[in-house]
């Protein structure tokens, strides 16, 4: 059995590296089993291709370390992406020398947090992407952790590499990679593939991953296949584990706050919305269940805030109740309940007030658009008239602090859309300031469309940046004479560089390691800008035609980089579905009518 980094050289690489906290462990929460223990038959690695303090505020990663370790049979371990400084000193084995392992290699290696163990020791490593430009992170965790990159050059004895996720809709820029994906929700598959890889230990590697393959909606790259893998999901909410007692934060994360996923899935169906589609259907938690795991979070951890998520929270059919219980318990101990971005349809007077807060706080909804034709061609059910008589109830609840997001680059979206756009919101800032009690703040922020796989988009071409820019600037000189109003909006050379790995194929594996090979550094965007130039020029070197994967509309029968990949929606549907953006035409929610998607899910 390998051993843990020894206490010499984790305290020296500790001493380098500018936030030590990353890498300790040790926190409330946290669980250790005994590596030697007999029961153990598997020992995973559970991994976050992003900082520690980004990770740890993931849900994800909760779910999975939660699953894994009520078992009496596995112990999971978390490890997440080291920074530029600790991987430097990992990958380049730099400083002093250090007794050789018995793979003879000297180079330390990333370890978990629970045990120092390095990730090479363990039989499986589990990643989480919820983000494709984490990719670059992925390798690097990889190669810091002595793991070799392609699935095809590891033997029986390196840890089976799996991959899950949101951004598994097209995982085949990252498929030479990765051992085996699970595709859909963990608390549907995670147990047959740990039953899987137990019942197999001690097995040639081929022999291993032709067994996970068996498994419904389990999809190994390597094994050369026609048939669809359809993904797999968790019925009834109410059996899912909730990671009540999971690990705090050691040092200060994103979201430092408890979690508790009320809902999964979206009846709305908006159809730039990707998760809105690989989450179907909406599944509510119940609100007994949510009650008591939230009492019992905030009693765990001592938060003073907790978040209740969902894509599309006040769908939920008893959030009126969840929020007035929670409220009557939590409101004498200064705990706040939060919501995410919330809809301008769903709100009526006595909700808004039994979602004010005891403490100073805000609120965030999603309008997308500015034009009412723009609102109907992406299937977003609200109009003005729904917007101002939403903020009229908030606003007469106490709230005057908002956030409201929009989006550009549509497919037939014109200045006169965003011309509209910005008048929504000088008349939305109007009727702030004419009925807030207090003076109020306005925070607007503009993201850019993606064309996802497993959307009604999914055929059509992004917008060009020099196009998309410019409205920006419009907004930009608009809004700034306007008092108390923020407005911020997302870089267009991130959004092209995530747009092409969420809509490439395995061709960019080679630019991936050709990025890891040059020192490239993770793509970040710094004062604002992030310019993928050198990631486009590495795609072509590898025969990658980055204009066509961009701003080429795909024909309906063109083949899709993800055509293998199911996920109960068929192409029927999307086809109909980008047929009514075109002609502006809304479809009905999941809980009014069935869209009849495909997944024959018993909706109204």
């Amino acid at each position: 059995m390998r051993k843990p980094v020894s206490e010499l050289e984790y305290y020296r690489l500790m001493s380098l590296v500018e936030r030590p906290g990353r890498y300790a462990g040790g926190e409330r929460g946290a669980r250790a089993k005994d590596w030697g223990a007999r029961e153990i038959k598997l020992r995973c690695a559970v991994c976050f291709p992003e900082p520690y303090e980004i990770g740890m505020s993931y849900l994800g990663t909760a779910i999975l370390y939660h699953i894994i370790n009520r078992r009496g049979d596995a112990l999971a371990e978390r490890c997440f992406a080291p920074g530029d400084d600790m991987y430097r000193l990992l990958a380049n084995g730099d400083g002093a020398a250090r007794a050789r392992d018995d793979r003879g290699d000297s180079r330390a290696r990333l370890w978990s947090l629970e045990s120092r163990m390095p990730l090479d020791a363990f039989d499986a490593v589990l990643f989480s992407f919820t983000y494709e430009l984490s990719y670059l992170q992925f390798l690097r965790m990889l190669h810091a952790g002595g793991i070799p990159l392609r699935s095809c050059d590891r033997g029986d004895d390196d840890p089976i590499v799996l991959g899950g996720g949101g951004c598994m809709a097209n995982p085949e820029p990252i498929a030479d990679f990765i051992d085996a994906f699970g595709i859909g929700d963990a608390e549907a598959l995670l147990d047959p593939m740990l039953d899987c890889l137990i019942a197999t230990v001690g097995a040639p590697r081929a022999s291993r991953l032709t067994a996970l393959a068996r498994i419904p909606g389990v999809y190994v790259p390597s094994i050369d296949s026609a048939d669809p893998v359809v993904r797999q999901f968790a019925p009834d909410l109410d059996d899912c584990p909730i990671p009540v007692d999971y690990p705090m934060p050691g040092i200060e994360s994103v979201a430092d706050r408890a979690v508790i996923e009320v809902m999964r899935g979206c009846p709305q169906g908006c159809r730039f919305c990707q998760a809105g589609y690989t989450y179907r259907p909406a599944r509510a938690r119940s609100a007994e269940k949510t009650i008591a795991a939230a009492r019992a979070m905030i009693a765990a951890t001592g938060y003073s805030e907790i978040t209740l998520q969902s894509l599309s929270t006040l769908d939920h059919p008893d959030i009126v109740r969840i929020l007035t219980e929670l409220r009557a318990t939590f409101d004498p101990l200064r705990v706040s309940v939060g919501l995410p971005s919330l809809r301008m349809d769903a709100l009526s007077r006595d909700l808004a007030r039994a979602m004010r807060r005891p403490r100073e706080s805000s609120l965030t909804f999603a309008i997308e658009a500015g034009s009412q034709r723009l609102r109907d061609a992406i299937n977003k059910h609200i109009t003005e008239d729904d917007i101002f008589a939403t903020l009229d109830a908030v606003l007469e609840a106490g709230f005057h602090k908002f956030k409201i997001y929009f989006m550009c680059g549509f497919a037939g979206e014109t200045m006169d859309d965003i011309v509209e756009l910005g008048d929504l919101i000088v008349r939305m800032h109007g009727f702030m300031r004419t009925r807030s009690r207090r003076p109020m703040s306005l925070h607007v922020a503009q993201s850019v469309l993606i064309p996802k796989p497993v959307t009604p988009m999914q055929r059509q071409p992004m917008e060009r940046p020099e196009v998309t820019r410019e409205k920006q600037f419009y907004l930009k000189r608009l809004l700034k004479s306007l008092n108390n109003v923020r407005f911020n909006y997302h870089d267009v050379g991130a959004s092209l560089l995530e747009a092409l790995f969420s809509r490439g194929d395995r061709r960019l594996a080679g630019a991936l390691l050709d990025a890891l090979d040059r020192d490239f550094l993770p793509p970040t965007i710094v004062n604002g800008n992030l310019d993928p130039a050198p990631w486009f020029e590495l795609a072509r070197e590898h025969g990658v035609d980055t204009d066509e994967i961009l701003f080429a509309e795909r024909a309906a029968d063109t083949p899709l980089p993800w055509s293998r990949i199911h996920y109960g929606i068929t192409d029927n549907f999307l086809a109909r579905e980008a047929a009514k953006y075109d002609r502006a035409e809304l479809t009905d929610n999941c809980d009014e009518k069935c869209a009849a998607c495909g997944l024959r899910c018993g909706g109204k």
